[in-house]
């Protein structure tokens, strides 16, 4: 299941891909971390984020969207999704392939 996104248009200036890790800084003002992971695993993998699989099985991610969502800035949290590691800070989403 996807949760919906009610945020603006995200800036792609605030996206970057170098070798297998792909990093997205967000404004938590404007934009939910489960909706980034969602694009920034998307943009790894070359699908449309409409057709991922569901990725409730790894992480919750209305629990992401509380968390980061309540102005700490010393959270780091790490887990899996199929051959990608994705590690979320505040402002910050890195997915990395896994080979």
């Amino acid at each position: 299941m996807v949760p919906e996104d009610n945020s603006n248009e995200h800036d792609k200036n605030n996206e970057s891909t170098e070798g297998n890790v792909h990093q997205s800084h967000w404004n938590e003002s404007t934009e939910r971390p489960s909706m980034v992971v969602i694009r920034s695993l998307a943009a790894c993998s070359g699908k449309d984020p409409l057709t991922l699989d569901p990725i409730n099985h790894s992480a919750d991610l209305e629990a992401l969207d509380k968390l980061f969502g309540n102005g700490k800035t010393d959270i780091s949290v790490s887990f899996s999704v199929d051959q990608y590691e994705i590690t979320i800070t505040e402002g910050c989403i890195e997915v990395r392939e896994c080979p």
